[in-house]
């Protein structure tokens, strides 16, 4: 394996089994608080909160 610290390719016998390096996910992209790998192979920790965090939200239904 290169010089890198994180790995982004599975080679197995020569085949490629596991490529994630042309995923296109962000943190933007998975629930908060959940665990996945970007495309150089780091880990990461989700960010969305499903369009909107409304969790100090005032608004109450008439």
């Amino acid at each position: 394996m290169a010089n890198n610290q994180y790995a982004n390719k599975v080679i197995y016998g020569g085949d490629v089994i596991i490529d994630i390096s042309t995923d296109d996910v962000t943190a933007a992209d998975v629930l908060s608080g959940k665990k996945f790998h970007l495309p150089s192979g780091a880990p990461s920790t989700g960010t969305c909160a499903y369009d909107a965090d409304t969790s100090d939200a005032t608004a109450t239904a008439a």
